[in-house]
Formats: C-alpha cells, sequence, structure tokens
C-alpha cells in the first residue's frame, strides 16, 4: 500500500505547488479522518470487552459487612469487613442502603471506611428509619452504575452476555428512566444496556454506558464498535481498503485553499479566483469519492439481501423454508 508521504508527493505535483510536504501529509491524514468519519466504515470496526466490576455488599450482610448512617447526614461510616473491602475505586460509584431504592452517588472515601455522598440520604418515608437518628447494622449496595468505554470508541455496536446467549437491548437513557426508575436491582446479569453520555473529567473522554441490573459479581460483556478515525503519519501507509486517489483527491481541497490565499496576500486577485473557483469545484466533489470509499470498505453484509428466520423455532413448528430465496423457489419449482 503506498504511504501518506507518497500519496502526498503525488497530490502536491499535480498541482504544482510548493507548500511543505508535512503540511499536505498532515492534509491527507486529516481528510483520510473526515472520510471515515462520515459513516460505519468495516476498516474501524473494533472488538472489545466490557469489564463489569461486581457490586460490594449484599442485602443480608453476608458480603461486605455493614454500615451506619443518619437520614438527612452524606456521612456513611461501614464496620471492620466494610472498611476491608472499600478503596479509593468506588470513588464515583453508588450506594444504596437496603431495603431503601434510592442510589447515592459517593463523592470520597475517608479511610479506612467512611464515605461522604454527594447528596444526604432520605428516608423515603421508610417508618423504620428518623431524619436525624443513626441507624447502624444496615446492608448496603455498592455499584459502579456508569462504566467508561475504551478511549477510541466512537459508535457502539452488539453487546452480548455470552453464558445466555444473548444480546443486551439497547435503550436510550430516557427509557431505561421510564421502565426502571429506581434501577434498584443487583441480579446475576444484565438484561439491558443504555449508552449515556461522555466522561468529560477524564482525560481522554471516554464514553459511558449504564448497565442494569448491576451484576453481583464480576462479568465480562463482549462487544463491536467502532472506532475514531485515526489521523495517519507522513510515514504511515494507507489504510487496504482505502483507494489512493479518494486520498488524493480529498487532499488538494485544501492544497488548492491554500494557494488561494497565498495569491490573495501577493495581489494577484484574478489568479485568486481562478483558484477559488477551482477548490469549490473539488469540494463539491466530495460526496462521490465518500461514495467510492464505502463501496471499497463494503464486506459481504452489505452486498447480500438475506430474509431469514435467525431464532430457533419450536419442533412443532418447524419450517424449512427460512430465507427469501428458498420461498421464491418452492412456490415457482
Amino acid at each position: 500500500m503506498p504511504t501518506i508521504e507518497q500519496i502526498a508527493r503525488s497530490a502536491k505535483a499535480e498541482l504544482d505547488s510548493d507548500i511543505n510536504l508535512e503540511v499536505v501529509a498532515h492534509f491527507v491524514g486529516q481528510k483520510i479522518a473526515q472520510v471515515y468519519s462520515q459513516s460505519k466504515f468495516k476498516a474501524l470496526r473494533r472488538y472489545g470487552e466490557l469489564q463489569l466490576q461486581g457490586a460490594i455488599g449484599s442485602i443480608d450482610a453476608t458480603v461486605g459487612g455493614t454500615i451506619t448512617f443518619t437520614p438527612g447526614s452524606t456521612i456513611i461510616i461501614g464496620d471492620s469487613t466494610a472498611a476491608a473491602a472499600w478503596n479509593n475505586t468506588i470513588e464515583g460509584w453508588f450506594l444504596r442502603v437496603w431495603p431503601l431504592k434510592t442510589w447515592y452517588r459517593i463523592a470520597r472515601l475517608d479511610p479506612p471506611a467512611t464515605i461522604t455522598l454527594d447528596s444526604p440520604v432520605s428516608t423515603e418515608r421508610n417508618t423504620n428509619f428518623t431524619i436525624g437518628v443513626a441507624s447502624s447494622g444496615n446492608s448496603y449496595y455498592i455499584v459502579q452504575k456508569f462504566v467508561p468505554l475504551p478511549t477510541n470508541v466512537r459508535y457502539l455496536g452488539v453487546y452480548v452476555v455470552p453464558y445466555l446467549y444473548n444480546p443486551l437491548e439497547f435503550v436510550s437513557p430516557e427509557v431505561m428512566n421510564y421502565r426502571y426508575p429506581s434501577r434498584h436491582l443487583v441480579g446475576p446479569y444484565p438484561w439491558a444496556i443504555s449508552e449515556f453520555g461522555t466522561d468529560f473529567t477524564q482525560t481522554n473522554k471516554p464514553k459511558i454506558v449504564e448497565v442494569y441490573p448491576y451484576p453481583q459479581t464480576a462479568t465480562v460483556i463482549p462487544f463491536t464498535y467502532w472506532a475514531t478515525p485515526p489521523h495517519l503519519t507522513i510515514d504511515e501507509e494507507l489504510p487496504p481498503t482505502f483507494d489512493a486517489h479518494v486520498a488524493r483527491e480529498m487532499a488538494m481541497i485544501p492544497i488548492l485553499r491554500y494557494e488561494y490565499m497565498r495569491r490573495l496576500r501577493m495581489g494577484d486577485v484574478p489568479g485568486a479566483e481562478l483558484l477559488r473557483n477551482d477548490f469549490r469545484a473539488q469540494e463539491s466533489k466530495a460526496p462521490e469519492w465518500v461514495d467510492d470509499a464505502l463501496k471499497a470498505d463494503s464486506g459481504v453484509d452489505d452486498r447480500t439481501f438475506l430474509v431469514s428466520c435467525w431464532r430457533r423455532r419450536l419442533p412443532a413448528d418447524f419450517d424449512t423454508l427460512t430465507t427469501a430465496e428458498l420461498d421464491v423457489w418452492a412456490r415457482v419449482g
């Protein structure tokens, strides 16, 4: 495959421009990333694994110890068992006092076992708790509600639970709130996932998801995704499914714009006007080159129209006609 440098030299020579080669190489890498951002290119499809941490605590206090809290206060104090289970990684996780249903974000952990919440704990009109009166020996759960994805994730694909042979249902955060308002369940496996947004507090600004119910034990969720388009450098090769002419033609747009501005600075207005027409004409062809890139990147699933019954039928309702093709042959012989 040609390198970015070779594409840059070709574009530079074709326009007979004196622009710096490294600048042109930057244009080439920039335009490749721009084309890749237009769709879900297979060249950017990746396989990932979502690592879900197991919940800390339990309903019957057999795991994770117990806590003492005061309704109306943000302070949670754990016993010696809880102190052994907690560490600074739980900052930003969520805590729920059993049998209450509300989750509270953990703002800070002060060793050995003092948690400060973002919001004071409510009694939720439960008669067993009173505002201002401390309650000890309570069961609890601490879960990681929002899980960061790899930093290069741009578009999400399918998430599956391998041991259940089942994909997770993708829902929006709003639908998640409608269906499961309190989301109080901590169970053996999740059944729904939501793309919640972006964590701007982290350096690489990763996307975050919420998986529900929250798992009791550490769980691995395989998934597919499309990566953020990389910016290729001058020494790197062109991706195998990305045609050289697409990269070259796209890179000519900023080169022509550069030459247009250079002519304006020199006072050559007629020459600049001609170049302005050239780069605008070049820009108008960009959708065609994106289509060329999509065609070159297409796979078997893009060229095949197959209507099939992918879910297994019951034996009493077994039907051998599982595709549109078989149905047509059955009708016409």
